[in-house]
């Protein structure tokens, strides 16, 4: 019996809906860490690339952790509805980086080359010339 154009384009969605994706997720101002936290607990693997840097104030200095990209996150979802609510609605999050077919996902090669620089402590290692 030949299958109809209506269920392979059905089942093309429901793949594409079920399969993860690396999408991008805007936190409001300095909540990285906080949404990384409600991401965990809804059982979204969350992605923050750090970077270690020296901080000066007066003659006083300091090593901190800040984002590499300050305001965003990246999350392993799949692009259902109910999950992607998961994520929108977490605290701290200001909103998933997308159209209206649904989050733009990110190349896994840019996840993993992200992920390779990560030195032992989870932060990004700067290239040595």
């Amino acid at each position: 019996m030949p299958v109809s154009l209506e269920v392979v384009a059905e089942r093309s969605v429901e793949t594409r809906a079920t399969t993860p994706v690396w999408c991008v997720v805007q936190t409001k101002p300095r909540l990285e860490e906080r949404v990384l936290g409600s991401l965990l607990e809804r059982s979204v693997t969350p992605f923050l690339p750090r970077l270690r840097v020296w901080r000066r104030h007066g003659s006083r200095r300091w090593e901190a952790l800040e984002p590499l990209f300050p305001g965003y996150v990246f999350c392993h979802v799949d692009r259902r509805p109910e999950t992607l609510a998961q994520v929108r609605w977490a605290p701290g999050v200001k909103r998933i980086l997308g159209d209206e077919d649904g989050p733009i996902p990110v190349p896994e090669e840019v996840i993993h080359h992200l992920q390779e620089r990560q030195g032992p402590e989870g932060t990004s290692c700067p290239r040595h010339p």
